[in-house]
């Protein structure tokens, strides 16, 4: 926004209000994204750990509607690379991978999405990236994104010690985020 870069924060608005919240960002100017957000992890990940998307499957639905043959969302190579950069020089330990977006984190929409979940292998899913992603490629603004395990097929949020954990965790990525925007 005004020349500067922009960090985005916010939880679970689904994909319609990702979209919105990229495009909103891209007309006032945004020239780069960093998206912080929340995603359940399929494998072995503890709570509050990081999960960097490499690539995001587009199951959302709003995707869908605008481009109908759309598999997959990228983030910006170069700020993948940065973000990745800037953890493994603060020894921030992280996984990467393909996360899938879906239209909710009910467990009826895992169980319509359980093929393809068991075929494509994602690490997380989420619910506003694709979108989000998307539109930003679509506008050609950069953008990437860093993801804080917020529970998991083993363990949820719902424990206090946990939310803590998950808490602690979100605001040491906003910091990064602050700290990665500043060397851009």
């Amino acid at each position: 926004f005004r020349n500067k870069p922009i960090l985005l924060m916010f939880n679970v608005w689904g994909g319609a209000a990702g979209m919105a919240a990229a495009n909103l960002l891209i007309e006032s100017g945004a020239k780069k994204i960093l998206f912080i957000g929340w995603t359940g992890a399929f494998r072995k990940e503890d709570i509050g750990g990081y999960i960097i998307p490499a690539e995001v499957y587009c199951f959302d639905g709003i995707t869908k509607i605008i481009q109908p043959k759309i598999k997959s969302v990228y983030p910006d190579k170069e700020m993948l690379d940065i973000v990745k950069s800037h953890l493994d020089s603060n020894r921030i330990k992280y996984s990467t991978g393909a996360t899938i977006c879906t239209p909710s984190a009910d467990q009826r929409v895992f169980r319509h999405f359980k093929a393809a979940i068991k075929r494509l292998k994602p690490i997380s899913v989420e619910m506003e990236l694709s979108p989000f992603l998307f539109a930003a490629n679509e506008r050609k603004v950069p953008a990437a994104a860093i993801l804080v395990v917020s529970d998991t097929n083993r363990k949820s949020t719902l424990s206090k010690t946990a939310e803590k954990k998950r808490a602690k965790r979100q605001k040491e990525a906003i910091r990064c985020a602050a700290e990665i925007i500043e060397k851009m």
